[in-house]
């Protein structure tokens, strides 16, 4: 299971005695049993990671049926691929492949060649004597030469304490060079632009209480949009999208009472990763016509418009009292304001203050409380099917922040899909 983790699922389709197989490669942690077999190379695994590349590193059990993984294997892999299966017209076999270690941080996961694309003079950048890459070396590297259609990846927890620049360079540098380098080990049996993506940062911690915060958070972007935090590693993980191929399941509004970074909610978690991978991957597009994002905000009288993009033909489902729309006004607070009014395709927030210069929703590490379901704009969407367990019938507004304009538009500073 994911949380706190890297996990990455490829999905590739090659002919293999003229049959059709899908492989779908997820990043885990080997066996223990694996590791106790060398004591000197656990320890080695456990304090650092792995220096050097290790090609011919196998931890490998074969090919099983989840019913035979003991429970050891990510349970959003599962009902992803489960819902793949649903829907796939074709019937054919699912592969997955998990590889994860838990609480790390992308930069564990990427190559000496994609750190040196995020070092520079900005206080977010590597500096150019850093390395890593302790966990691409005996998590990744073995893998190369696996032909794949695509991937999914379940990270960023890991990366969330620092200037949220850093993840928004070193992201995406992972996907473009895990692209050129799956496609060059397989001499180009994997395309150079797999279809990827990734899971957005769940919530976490305790339930936002909207006190209307100053914006004061200097050095961070024009409305502190990257300071450290989970709202931070979200935007970069929705700037990712500007690259091809690309695809988000957004999923904050399946937090655990708890406020533990590990929810229990996994079925809505794969069904929301697979309805974007049936588009992205599998041409399956009417899945993926639904896809609310915030694209421009306006004043209009006292209140402000936000429009949105890929409702769908089924419209927005909306609760007037849930808090999640913050307003800036001329005095630089941020003020919790109320849904006064919807549409088919925006959302209208109001009364706002004096001067209103900007809008955000959703901008906490646990915006829409501790209860699934909860936030305060979605998407209505046709079920995938008849599975069991999953929230399917809506998909939640991302978060976003952007300026406001008086009765005209501006482009979100990233909204996130």
């Amino acid at each position: 299971v994911f949380y706190s983790s890297s996990y990455l699922f490829l999905f590739s389709y090659r002919i293999i005695s003229l049959s059709f197989f899908f492989f779908f490669l997820m990043i885990r942690r080997p066996p223990r049993s694996t590791l106790s077999s060398s004591s000197a190379a656990s320890d080695v695994y456990k304090r650092q990671g792995f220096p050097e590349p290790q090609p011919e590193m196998s931890w490998t059990t074969g090919w099983l049926k989840p019913s035979s993984m003991g429970e050891e294997f990510s349970a959003v892999c599962y009902f992803f691929g489960r819902d793949l299966v649903s829907k796939l017209a074709t019937p054919r076999p699912i592969g997955l492949i998990e590889t994860a270690v838990g609480g790390t941080p992308d930069q564990h996961w990427s190559s000496p060649e994609a750190l040196d694309r995020c070092k520079g003079p900005n206080p977010w950048n590597w500096p150019s004597n850093f390395n890593d890459s302790v966990l691409w070396n005996g998590f990744v590297v073995p893998l190369l030469r696996t032909s794949i259609t695509g991937a999914i990846w379940y990270q960023g927890e890991g990366n969330a304490g620092a200037d949220g620049r850093q993840y928004n360079c070193s992201f995406q540098a992972m996907i473009q060079d895990w692209r050129a380098k799956f496609a060059e080990h397989t001499d180009g049996a994997t395309e150079a632009d797999f279809p990827f993506g990734w899971v957005q940062l769940n919530s976490v911690g305790s339930a936002a209480t909207y006190r209307n915060p100053p914006n004061n958070v200097s050095g961070y972007g024009e409305y502190g949009e990257w300071a450290h935090g989970f709202p931070a590693i979200r935007l970069a993980q929705s700037h990712a999208l500007e690259l091809d191929k690309t695809f988000q399941a957004v999923v904050l509004d399946t937090p655990v009472a708890s406020g533990s970074v590990h929810s229990p909610y996994k079925q809505p978690v794969g069904a929301r990763l697979a309805r974007r991978a049936l588009g992205v991957a599998y041409g399956l597009h009417e899945l993926t016509a639904v896809d609310p994002t915030a694209q421009s905000a306006s004043t209009d009288g006292n209140t402000v418009r936000v429009q949105l993009a890929g409702v769908g033909s089924h419209g927005l489902h909306v609760s007037h009292s849930t808090r999640g729309f913050e307003v800036l006004g001329a005095d630089q607070v941020w003020r919790s304001t109320l849904i006064t009014s919807f549409d088919r395709e925006s959302v209208s927030v109001g009364p706002v203050p004096t001067g209103a210069t900007a809008v955000r929703y959703l901008w906490y590490n646990a915006p829409c409380g501790l209860q699934p379901y909860q936030c305060a704009v979605y998407a209505r969407v046709v079920e995938l099917g008849g599975l069991s367990g999953e929230e399917q019938t809506v998909l939640p507004l991302a978060p976003f922040v952007m300026k406001v304009t008086q009765r005209g538009h501006a482009i979100a500073t990233r909204n996130g899909s």
